[in-house]
C-alpha cells in the first residue's frame, strides 16, 4: 500500500488491513465474481448473544485460528 502524506515522498507499506462491515439488507453493490468478499448469514438465534460473538472474535484472534472457518465455507 502507497501513503501519500501532503508535501512528502510516498512511502510504501505492507497492507494488513481487514475490514468488517455490518449491514441489515443489500447496502453494499457487490460483482458476483468479486472474490475478495464474504457475506455471512447468521441465525436470528445470535441476535444479541454477545458471548457467541465475543467466543467468535476472540479464536479470530490467534494465528491459525481463521482455518477452520475458511474450511467450512468451502465445503
Amino acid at each position: 500500500m502507497e501513503i501519500h502524506e501532503k508535501y512528502k515522498t510516498p512511502t510504501h507499506y505492507k497492507n494488513f488491513m481487514s475490514t468488517i462491515i455490518l449491514i441489515n439488507e443489500n447496502a453494499l453493490r457487490v460483482e458476483n465474481d468479486d472474490r475478495r468478499t464474504v457475506f455471512l448469514d447468521v441465525s436470528p438465534s445470535r441476535k444479541g448473544d454477545l458471548n457467541y460473538f465475543k467466543k467468535l472474535g476472540n479464536a479470530m484472534k490467534y494465528l491459525g485460528a481463521s482455518q477452520p472457518v475458511r474450511r467450512s465455507m468451502l465445503t
